[in-house]
């Protein structure tokens, strides 16, 4: 007996650098997908995804794949969890398994969210650091680090950038 007939959805697979493979004949069924496809040898942490009705993709992370043979139905079962963009859960924002607790003590700047305000005061650092390690002369580099500080104390800046402006002006002062 054959799986085919199951088979109503097309799927792809996501390939880094290159254009998606596909689309394969499957089944999406909530946090599976079967598929009688051969020709790819599907593995835990890539990317499958299928294409909705308006055309925007539902993506898919594999969290485990297996190959199953036997009484005439060989297929591949993998079990999925729904991804975003990103490759992260769906609903996750990036963050710590719903039911975690953080404990935190005698600190300051504590940072809850998905790491995108670090990641903005880490490269402007980087950028204020590769001004004062460059050959340029000081008052070039004072120049450059004073149009920086009006950029981030830009009221439309803070609005967008959040209280990460007054750390970056804090570094921008010493």
């Amino acid at each position: 007996m054959s799986m085919s007939s199951l088979m109503n959805d097309q799927i792809f697979l996501e390939i880094r650098g290159g254009e998606p493979r596909g689309p394969f004949g499957a089944s999406v069924q909530g946090n599976k997908i079967f598929t009688e496809e051969t020709s790819v040898d599907f593995e835990e942490e890539q990317i499958v995804f299928r294409k909705l009705p308006s055309g925007r993709p539902e993506r898919y992370k594999i969290t485990n794949a297996h190959w199953a043979e036997g009484m005439g139905m060989s297929h591949w079962q993998l079990d999925v969890v729904k991804v975003d963009s990103q490759g992260l859960p769906k609903g996750s924002g990036g963050s710590r398994a719903a039911g975690s607790t953080i404990n935190i003590s005698g600190s300051t700047g504590i940072q809850i969210g998905n790491d995108n305000t670090q990641n903005l005061i880490q490269s402007l650092n980087a950028v204020l650091e590769a001004i004062d390690q460059s050959d340029s002369p000081e008052g070039e580099k004072k120049t450059v680090r004073s149009i920086i500080n009006d950029l981030v104390s830009h009221p439309l800046f803070t609005a967008i950038a959040g209280g990460v402006a007054g750390g970056i002006t804090g570094t921008l002062s010493n």
